[in-house]
């Protein structure tokens, strides 16, 4: 899969990145309130690291652009744009989309994990759907920059 921008901006892809990431961010906010009911998964992100590194709720606008902006920029161009490119070539979308979802959430903080498989998949498909990977970082955008000033606003 190329960037896409060959032919110029292709604003309908961004688009449907931009919607999967929306439907993305709320299923992790789904997750989240989960967390916060589920005694025993409120505790263990009480006593994760990140959340102690953000829990006070001052996020900079520098680590909020590193999230929203860097971070899907280079996970996607590794992810899709590598795992998922060369799993597809060999093993079909299917085995393609679950696997190579499956290695992004495992990279991220434990606790995070099903929303982050949820993200992996919506980046994978829209990613197969589009064949443009700046699609992908849009989903992914979109699902950090809900995430994250979720994450700000209930802190």
């Amino acid at each position: 899969a190329a960037l896409g921008l060959a032919r110029g901006i292709p604003l309908r892809a961004l688009g449907i990145g931009a919607l999967a990431g929306a439907a993305a961010g709320a299923l992790g906010m789904g997750w989240m309130a989960l967390v916060d009911v589920v005694p025993a998964l409120r505790e263990l992100r009480d006593a994760s690291p990140q959340s102690q590194a953000v829990g006070s709720g001052e996020v900079s606008w520098i680590l909020f652009a590193l999230v929203v902006v860097a971070a899907p920029f280079f996970e996607e161009w590794l992810f899709r744009g590598f795992v998922y490119g060369g799993l597809r070539r060999t093993h079909g979308v299917a085995r393609s989309v679950l696997a190579s979802a499956l290695l992004f959430a495992i990279v991220h903080p434990p606790l995070g994990l099903p929303a982050i498989f949820g993200l992996g998949v919506a980046t994978a498909l829209v990613l197969e759907r589009t064949r443009v990977l700046w699609a992908a970082m849009a989903t992914h955008a979109v699902y950090n920059a809900i995430v994250m000033t979720a994450h700000v606003l209930t802190s």
